[in-house]
Formats: C-alpha cells, sequence, structure tokens
C-alpha cells in the first residue's frame, strides 16, 4: 500500500489492513510503549498517519 493511501488518521481496522495481520497482533502494537496511540476515549483509539509511518521507519532501521 502506498503511504498516501493511509488515511491521515486511522483505527486499528485499518492498521489491520495496512499491515496485513490480525486483529488481536495489531492490539497488541497498539499496545507497545513506542507505538504512536492516541486515546480519544477508553475503547476508541486512533493513530496518526504521520506519526506511523515514522515508527515503522524506525522499526525497519532497527530489524537491519
Amino acid at each position: 500500500m502506498d503511504s498516501s493511501q493511509i488515511p491521515i488518521v486511522f483505527d486499528c481496522k485499518e492498521l489491520q489492513a495496512i499491515l496485513g495481520i490480525s486483529r488481536s497482533q495489531a492490539y497488541q502494537i497498539m499496545r507497545q510503549a513506542d507505538f504512536p496511540v492516541v486515546e480519544v476515549s477508553p475503547r476508541k483509539h486512533r493513530i496518526y498517519r504521520a506519526a506511523f509511518l515514522e515508527w515503522l521507519e524506525r522499526k525497519s532501521r532497527l530489524d537491519q
């Protein structure tokens, strides 16, 4: 998926689609201390595209 196709703000379901992972894997990622998630309410979390792409870039550099 091209980064311009990622919504500016997205949720867990869209994170699943972007990364091609299961719901439980998406929630595990969202619970990581370094993952850029915003808690809108106790049951609603959102992710900003720019912060997500920075996080993904950092992760890919660490894995090399």
